[in-house]
């Protein structure tokens, strides 16, 4: 099987975070930790509304700095990293080519083979297969690539051919 697609900047942005929210300690975690900080930054705006002094906000000043940069970390890091990743060699056409061998990709810029025990799991995403060679490297392939036919055997070859833990 062959198919050719071309990553954009929003197909970064979701592997992110498809990746982002691989585990349940992964995906819940930062949501527990902010609602906590958020939780807490609440009680301290009601405690400064009701006592007005510079003491007060001193006093809470760090959970509303927390707060803040956890908001950034949850909602703009898979931007970031995205906008990081997307250098020359992501831009342009792709192809993969799947076969009892394992994987081979082209672009450009050159071409990687990875045979099947090269890959540690998959993920398969919303809109993407992520392909694991550690745990935090990964090849992004996009479900839009694929036919409907194409898409069913992509994922027969992953699960014959890739272990998940």
């Amino acid at each position: 099987m062959e198919v050719t697609y071309e990553l954009t900047k929003a197909d970064l942005v979701d592997s992110v975070k498809a990746h982002r929210n691989r585990s349940a300690f992964s995906r819940w975690f930062p949501r527990i930790f902010a609602t906590i900080a958020f939780v807490a930054a609440g009680v301290g705006l009601l405690q400064m509304a009701s006592d007005r002094t510079n003491q007060t906000f001193s006093n809470f000043a760090p959970i509303f700095v927390l707060a803040g940069l956890w908001a950034g970390i949850i909602w703009a890091s898979p931007w970031l990293f995205a906008k990081r990743m997307f250098g020359p060699s992501l831009k342009g056409p792709r192809t993969i080519q799947v076969d009892a061998g394992g994987l081979h990709l082209g672009w450009s810029g050159g071409k990687s083979d990875f045979a099947w025990n090269n890959f540690g799991r998959y993920l398969e995403g919303k809109n993407h297969f992520l392909l694991y060679t550690s745990r935090a490297s990964f090849t992004a392939v996009p479900k839009r690539a694929f036919g409907p036919q194409q898409l069913s055997e992509f994922r027969t070859i992953l699960a014959r051919n890739i272990q998940t833990p």
